[in-house]
């Protein structure tokens, strides 16, 4: 009973949602339910809660009871439902008195739950119906009172429990012991097997030492044999060419000669008649001195011949020397043959042992994580046990207060009004779960038509994907159009001298344009669209009108080789050409519309102007002229000029114009070929190899470097040129270092670094997968790996276009070659003073990481419609590097091997038929199909399958790195595109990507 004299306190609601509280709750009590209902209990239909002293439980019934004290007498009232709930709860609340005694206090003390749970928890109890007669003492049938055997029973049953998953926990450990003994095993057998394979990787090594000293022997030997036979082929030569002059002057001044006694015995014949007989003697005895002059002449010559038939002979022997150093290059080319099969092995064998390696380290990781969990079992079992331990405690202490809460509950029970309302109460519950039941299922129902809706939507967004995808498609063919007319035209002019002398030269050039459509065409993906200018000189440009004849750009040939045809050779006044004004006229009047121009020079004589011909001022009307200011008007206007040296008469002129272009800068621009000493009918076949290498040059397709903003419009002419290791990025010019020196202790520093591993977020590359201007340095996380103890080179071994390239290797791997890692910086050699600023340099990779992985994605989907087995290529991981003085690095596996250059970001594709080369173009145009055509990443390259380095050129030319080419270089590499598309529609048109 309670003490009248104490006064009632409330009770805390306890949090349904603690996980504590639901571990420590012990079995109900049927068996003493009327004890703990006299002992101010509250009861749920489907789950009881009994609240000691004015708490509030929760339960998993549908509405609450609160019972508190209504007099001095200890009688009970019961109040309404506080809440109705969806599914309703019966909640209670049990004032009771505040005047307990000290050991009840300390109990509750001591039991206190965690800081989320301000309640104590009580075990639940179940009631089944509660239908008391009301002429007799308050009672429920459902309630059955217990001792505390029932609930030391229940304690034993959850002690029990405890056990049961103490010993599962055991039982897990010695699995994961068992597991651990096994992966141990394995990583013991890799390792056996990767040391036979370094055994025999040794082995292999010392076959190709020797072959590479055979190799170098035989070279050796051979470029001492070529050495020899060309210093005697070059003296033969010399010889030849003497013998040659000589002849030709022989035969000029026998020509002379005979010109001389044609004209005197012209005069004599014409002065016979007027001359007495001693004038005739005299002329009689000068002609015979002639004759006897030109019989010497003769027999000189004749002797000229019979040394050009020994020259022959020596010829003769020159071209057997030739076959023999053939049949020595065959022998050479078939060592490298061999030695290269000898390293293809090699290679294999290595890529075996670094797959390997990967395998133990995955399984090494995949032990430390086994491991952890290992570990965290034990601490859990350990924390369980203490759990056990102190749930001991608590139920002793619940136990005592659930006997005093029993003889409350009895007591409070015995009011019938009480009985009464908890029936009724009872009632509206059952009711509630009815209407909730009804709730539940119209709930159902509205489900079912969602997922029927749901349905047709998904339908409905299949047809908007696919039209969406035919509309890419359209817009892509409809940008290719567009793209082949900006980038995809090729302008030729034909500079043709039109004199008398250049009837044979003017079919060259006809021959020169038929055989040039189809090689350009091959080489650049580029239509050619012709045109000609047929000059003369000034004295004949009045008699045509004031306008040489001309023929405007056409895409036939056919009708510029007709017109080439019928025009007719004139002769001139002088030697001296005016082609000036034919220079004029081309950029006057001929339309140029295209990106790509070339100008190509037919002629056998200068143009006007004494520092052009050795002629001096009485061989040309116009002495003082100069085409300087011509010249420099086609550099401006980016014309590509192409001078062709058919005499010698020439040499003069261009060597004058390549100084023009000199000064101003642009010798990449002018294009000189000499053809004198090919033959006159081979000298068209000539002619389409200059000009469709020139071709190559204006659409830069045979340009491999990467193109930065600040470069020049175009790049130095590739012929005679040095490699520059500034047009290349940094790993290329790393791989093009001798690395066989490696790292040691004069020239490398040791260093400790904090390394974090770069990643760009998955939910920032799904946002912004079509607008990489708004990726930023905060779209990336960075995961910190263990700290690195290393050795990186004092100096730059490379400098690239952007960054310069260390050389760095694990102090534990220093004497491993493939351990090595490219350590970037910018090109002062210093790094990076800030996280962010080493974060931006890292965007265009790590986004290039995650399109490759989207695009393999995408593949494995459709592997069965590609036939042939597709290599698996991948971004090297970025690894950002803090060291001693908080400075930054950037830094990447690097492999040695060939550097391959798939494609630029200016119209360079590769043409390499090989499976790599053809994913490589695919990606490309993937990432420009996928983007909704806003960019594409290009400048494919890397070290076998391993990429790096990318580029992007973007629509609207953000400029996002130095890279970036804008809408130029997309069109330009959508053009070369074309030389690749065929063996790329495969994998495209699985992709669902029509070309």
């Amino acid at each position: 009973m309670f003490n009248n004299n104490q006064q009632p306190f409330q009770g805390q609601q306890q949090n349904p949602t603690s996980s504590k509280s639901s571990e420590i709750q012990p079995k109900p009590f049927p068996n003493s339910q009327q004890n703990q209902i006299q002992q101010g209990k509250t009861f749920y239909p489907n789950q009881s809660v009994v609240s000691q002293q004015g708490q509030q439980i929760t339960g998993n019934s549908k509405s609450l009871i609160t019972i508190t004290p209504t007099s001095q007498n200890s009688q009970f009232q019961l109040q309404p439902p506080q809440q109705i709930y969806p599914n309703p709860q019966i909640q209670q609340v049990v004032q009771a008195p505040s005047n307990l005694n000290n050991q009840s206090n300390m109990s509750n003390q001591q039991i206190q739950q965690p800081q989320q749970i301000k309640s104590q928890v009580v075990p639940p109890m179940i009631f089944p119906n509660l239908q008391p007669p009301l002429n007799q003492i308050p009672r429920l049938d459902f309630i059955q009172v217990q001792g505390n055997q029932n609930i030391q029973g229940n304690q034993n049953i959850e002690l029990i429990q405890r056990k049961q998953q103490l010993n599962e926990l055991e039982k897990k450990f010695q699995n994961l012991s068992q597991q651990k003994y096994e992966f141990d095993q394995k990583i013991k057998s890799l390792n056996q097997q990767k040391t036979k394979c370094q055994v025999l990787i040794q082995k292999l090594k010392d076959k190709i030492e020797e072959e590479e000293k055979k190799k170098n022997n035989l070279s050796q030997q051979l470029e001492n044999q070529q050495k020899k036979l060309d210093s005697e082929l070059q003296e033969l030569q010399n010889e030849f060419d003497k013998i040659q002059v000589e002849r030709n002057e022989l035969q000029t001044q026998l020509g002379m000669e005979d010109q001389k006694i044609n004209q005197l015995i012209q005069e004599f014949r014409d002065s016979k008649r007027n001359t007495n007989i001693d004038q005739n003697k005299q002329l009689q005895s000068k002609i015979e001195q002639l004759e006897s002059e030109n019989r010497k002449l003769k027999e000189e010559l004749e002797v000229q011949q019979e040394n050009q038939l020994n020259n022959q002979t020596k010829d003769n022997e020159i071209q057997k020397i030739s076959e023999i150093i053939e049949r020595k290059k065959k022998y050479l080319q078939q060592i490298q043959t061999e030695l290269k099969s000898v390293n293809d092995d090699i290679e294999q064998q290595e890529s075996h042992i670094q797959q390997r390696d990967q395998n133990i380290n995955q399984m090494s990781f995949d032990l430390k994580q086994e491991e952890k969990k290992l570990k965290n079992l034990v601490q859990q079992v350990d924390s369980m046990k203490e759990e056990i331990k102190l749930n001991d405690d608590r139920i002793r202490l619940k136990t005592e207060q659930i006997n005093q809460l029993e003889q409350k509950t009895l007591s409070a029970l015995r009011n019938s009004v009480l009985v009464q309302q908890i029936s009724n109460l009872k009632k509206d519950v059952e009711h509630q779960g009815l209407i909730y039941d009804q709730e539940i299922k119209r709930q159902q129902g509205d489900l079912t038509k969602s997922k029927i809706m749901m349905g047709n939507n998904k339908k409905e967004q299949k047809q908007f994907e696919e039209s969406q995808r035919l509309l890419r498609i359209k817009q892509g063919k409809e940008l290719q159009m567009k793209f082949k007319d900006s980038f995809g035209q090729l302008e030729v002019c034909f500079l043709i001298d039109s004199t008398a002398s250049m009837e044979p030269y003017k079919l060259q050039a006809q021959q020169c344009v038929k055989g040039s459509v189809k090689a350009i065409k091959d080489l650049t993906q580029r239509d050619v669209n012709w045109s000609t200018v047929c000059y003369v000189d000034t004295d004949i440009l009045q008699r045509l009108g004031g306008m040489y004849k001309q023929f405007g750009f056409t895409r036939d040939s056919d009708e510029l080789e007709n017109f080439i045809q019928s025009v007719q050779c004139t002769a001139n006044r002088d030697l001296p050409e005016d082609v000036e004004g034919g220079m004029k006229q081309m950029l006057n009047n001929i339309p140029w519309q295209t990106k790509f121009k070339l100008v190509i020079l037919i002629c056998d004589c200068p143009c006007h102007g004494t520092k052009y011909h050795n002629y001096g001022r009485d061989g040309d009307y116009q002495p003082d002229s100069d085409i300087t200011p011509t010249i420099e008007n086609m550099i401006q206007q980016e014309i590509f000029f192409i001078g062709i040296i058919f005499t010698n008469e020439t040499v003069k002129m261009y060597e004058e114009i390549r100084k023009i272009y000199q000064r101003n800068n642009k010798e990449e621009y002018f294009i000189l070929s000499d053809l004198r000493q090919v033959p006159r009918d081979q000298q068209f076949q000539k002619l389409t190899e200059v000009l469709s290498f020139a071709s190559q040059q204006a659409t830069q397709t045979n340009v491999r470097t990467t193109r930065t903003i600040n470069q020049t419009n175009v790049i130095k002419q590739t012929k005679n040129q040095k490699d520059n290791s500034e047009d290349y990025s940094s790993v290329e010019a790393l791989c093009k270092v001798n690395l066989q020196q490696g790292l040691n202790a004069d020239n490398a520093i040791r260093e400790t670094f904090k390394v974090f591993r770069l990643q760009m977020k998955e939910e920032s590359f799904q946002q912004k997968m079509k607008m990489i201007q708004n990726i930023g340095i905060d779209d990336f996380q960075l995961i910190e790996e263990n700290d690195w103890d290393c050795l990186r080179s004092k100096n730059a071994f490379a400098k690239g276009a952007m960054k310069a390239a260390f050389l760095m290797t694990k102090s534990k791997f220093m004497n491993s070659k493939n351990e090595f890692y490219v350590c970037k910086t910018p090109l002062n050699m210093q790094p990076y003073p800030n996280k962010e600023s080493a974060l931006k340099e890292c965007i265009l990779h790590l986004v290039s990481q995650k399109w490759l992985r989207k695009f393999y994605k995408e593949l494995e989907g459709v592997t069965e419609q590609i036939t042939k087995q597709i290599p698996q290529l991948s971004y090297s991981d970025i690894l950002l590097l803090q060291d001693a003085n908080n400075k930054y690095w950037l830094a990447e596996r690097f492999f040695e091997g060939s550097f391959v250059k798939y494609n630029n970001n200016w119209g360079f594709v590769n043409r390499s038929t090989d499976e790599v080369n053809k994913i490589a173009q695919c990606f490309s145009y993937y990432t420009y199909f996928k983007s909704d055509y806003q960019y594409m990443i290009c400048d494919i390259q890397g070290v076998g399958a391993c990429l790096t380095d990318p580029a992007v050129c973007t629509k609207n030319n953000y400029k996002i790195d130095p890279t970036d080419t804008g809408e130029e270089g997309i069109g330009r590499n959508i053009v070369s595109f074309g030389a690749v598309k065929n063996m790329c529609t495969n994998i495209l048109n699985a992709l669902k990507i029509e070309l």
